[in-house]
């Protein structure tokens, strides 16, 4: 494989990382929120190490003039759920103490949207754990590789046949530019969002609750338990939820 084509694929994942990495303030404003910022070092130094290693992959630029064939696209696709993963399984290694194994695993089942856990006690989790794992099934739902339907026509590559390698859809396209689609897909899958924690919050769970249930289960699957909702004091202290495998 030639180098040009090598350093296009370093240059998208780069942008993944540096995603990834914005995406951890996310725990970290829930811990802040939630007063509870003993993990607060942990996302930090994942968030550096992420960061620092996206912007190593993008520094270089990207070289002009490369076309991705299909089985480049294939390779992009692969090296983006692993390097993602990788990457993501840091909070859960610095704050839960656990194998790196297990936390590759808890990413990976995150990032794919398949709703495993190797985690026990959820309902003892920190908040920025929780929001954390919900986060990556709700980045997994979209899909980091449909999220580069809309970056690749930037880079002047061709976005659809990256978006059929990861979808079984080998249907023609339905817009004449890919990044119209992402922008509809992304504005359907806020919006579903937004209206679950609405739905969720109306029926009687707390915000955190709402939130973490409407972006983890919105899509594919049902994997977090209520926690305890720390705004209600005495009775209404309950615990309840739902599992779908």
């Amino acid at each position: 494989m030639a180098l040009p084509t090598l350093r296009i694929i370093g240059f998208i994942i780069g942008i993944f990382l540096i995603t990834l990495a914005i995406a951890m303030v996310v725990p970290m404003a829930t811990l802040v929120i939630f007063e509870r910022t003993s993990d607060l070092p942990s996302f930090l130094w994942a968030s550096l190490i992420t960061f620092v290693a996206g912007l190593a992959l993008v520094i270089p630029g990207r070289p002009e003039h490369v076309h991705l064939r299909p089985r480049d696209m294939y390779l992009l696709t692969v090296s983006s759920w692993v390097v993602v993963c990788v990457f993501a399984a840091l909070p859960f290694l610095l704050t839960q103490h656990i194998s790196y194994t297990d936390s590759f695993f808890e990413s990976m089942s995150g990032i794919t949207a398949t709703g495993s856990t190797v985690l026990s006690g959820l309902d003892t989790l920190s908040p920025g754990i929780l929001i954390w794992r919900s986060l990556l099934h709700w980045l997994g739902g979209i899909g980091f590789i449909g999220m580069a339907v809309a970056i690749l026509p930037l880079l002047r590559i061709g976005g659809m046949r990256l978006f059929q390698t990861e979808s079984s859809d080998r249907s023609e396209k339905v817009m004449p530019r890919s990044h119209m689609v992402a922008r509809l897909i992304v504005a359907a899958y806020v919006g579903i969002t937004i209206l679950g924690s609405l739905a969720f919050w109306w029926a009687g769970m707390g915000l955190f609750d709402a939130i973490n249930h409407a972006m983890s289960a919105s899509f594919h699957r049902w994997v977090l338990h209520l926690r305890p909702n720390p705004w209600r004091t005495g009775n209404n202290r309950r615990c309840t939820g739902w599992r779908w495998w």
